[in-house]
């Protein structure tokens, strides 16, 4: 078997901001440059030292066609020569909100779902013939990147890898005039393209089992490994919080969205009460949106602060000087669907930390029911409130407790996400499908 194979990637983009980003980085870290393209609608934002194969989709491929077009600058499609240029956008404050309107009208009618053209223009079809791959790899998101994707994969003839992030197939349709119609064509089209993937791989263990009986294929678990040699010198190794001082408690990711912005409202007016009742408890949040609405929402509580995105680098050393780290998911009935088989990036990197987890979301979610099971994480049920403040309070005072989830999510994180192992893996089947 030939130890390299020509990997396209259509869809996400390496870097190190997004948590699909991130783990592309790292599940990809064994492969060379040359071994690596990506194509994206966002390649703008690609890290071009992990390859300068990058293609930018724009008006030719996946531009807005008639008159969805009419409140949208066009995009300039092509090779990407420099991740630190980016297109010019004009958002004056009177598109805005035609754009808003717009959003509003289209999705109602359920016409969202044909507003892009969705074609391999001469320029695409030149920078894919040049480049060979070998096999076509996709973290598919939308019923466009499955369009894109079964047209890349029939004019070349490649194999196809499909990776799932979150259960988007049945959150994507949202209430419209055409909802039943669209219905039936994203299961359609899901069900077809998954049978003639290569390989079909999922998040998590939770979700593989899910797939494989809702779409009768196999399923292989791939997360967000973790290179150890970054992680263990930071790794925490006591759990004692001095009676002088606040108890510590860090949230980093996004804070704005149907996925966790009301948990984490939630959380925060818990804080507040806390420290009301004269328990010291600070909580600090690290996220790109901290100038967001959201973010001025979430300061006004006491104890708590929002800071810019920590650099993805920084992040062992920052989360270790911590006390408690915070994953939570919303309970509402979007969240419960979307989220409820995955597995946060962030998960593996606050588990080797070393700094106690707390759980708070649905407790159907995969997340909860996995922390719960092994012991790694302290679960709380985003379903009682009342019991929220009465399970931060018995984790600050109970250091024993700290101390055994922690070690418990080393040891996991140490067995299970280390880098080389699950990135040698994943590279050995993505060779094997581009065996031909």
């Amino acid at each position: 078997m030939p130890k390299k194979s020509r990997i396209l990637i259509l869809g996400h983009t390496f870097n190190q901001v997004s948590g699909s980003g991130i783990t592309l980085s790292q599940l990809f870290s064994k492969f060379n440059t040359s071994e690596l393209a990506v194509i994206s609608d966002d390649a703008y934002v690609s890290d071009l030292k992990i390859t300068t194969n990058v293609f930018q989709l724009g008006e030719k491929e996946t531009g807005k066609v008639f008159p969805f077009n009419l409140f949208y600058v066009p995009m300039v499609s092509g090779e990407v020569v420099s991740s630190a240029t980016s297109p010019p956008r004009v958002d004056r404050p009177f598109r805005k909100i035609m754009k808003l309107i717009y959003h509003k009208l289209i999705n109602a009618a359920g016409l969202n779902f044909i507003e892009r053209r969705c074609e391999i223009s001469p320029g695409l079809d030149k920078w894919i013939r040049d480049y060979k791959p070998d096999v076509l790899y996709t973290q598919l998101s939308s019923l466009g990147l499955i369009r894109m994707a079964q047209k890349i994969k029939s004019k070349y003839q490649l194999p196809l890898v499909i990776h799932i992030m979150d259960d988007w197939p049945m959150t994507i349709n949202k209430p419209n005039l055409l909802y039943f119609y669209w219905r039936y064509k994203i299961d359609y089209e899901v069900k077809r393209i998954f049978s003639q993937a290569s390989l079909l791989l999922g998040i998590s263990e939770a979700m593989c089992e899910t797939y494989r009986k809702r779409y009768h294929r196999r399923c292989t678990a791939f997360h967000n490994p973790i290179d150890l040699k970054k992680w263990l010198p930071y790794t925490k190794k006591t759990w004692r919080i001095p009676s002088d001082r606040s108890t510590n408690i860090i949230y980093f990711g996004v804070i704005h969205g149907l996925v966790n912005e009301a948990a984490l409202i939630r959380f925060v007016k818990t804080i507040h009460h806390i420290n009301r009742h004269g328990i010291k408890v600070k909580f600090d949040i690290y996220t790109f949106q901290y100038q967001s609405s959201a973010a001025r929402k979430l300061s006004r509580y006491h104890g708590v602060k929002v800071y810019r995105n920590i650099s993805h680098r920084l992040i062992p050393k920052t989360v270790s000087k911590y006390d408690i780290c915070l994953i939570p998911f919303n309970s509402n009935r979007y969240t419960n669907k979307f989220a409820k088989l995955s597995m946060p990036t962030k998960a593996s990197e606050c588990m080797i930390s070393g700094v106690p987890i707390i759980i708070f979301t649905d407790p159907s979610a995969a997340l909860f029911q996995d922390a719960h099971k092994k012991r790694w994480g302290f679960t709380v049920s985003a379903k009682k409130d009342i019991e929220l403040e009465k399970m931060i309070i018995q984790l600050i005072k109970d250091e024993g407790m700290r101390k055994r989830l922690a070690k418990k999510a080393i040891s996991i994180a140490k067995s299970k996400f280390q880098i080389d192992p699950v990135a040698s893996k994943f590279k050995e089947l993505l060779i094997k499908c581009g065996v031909r």
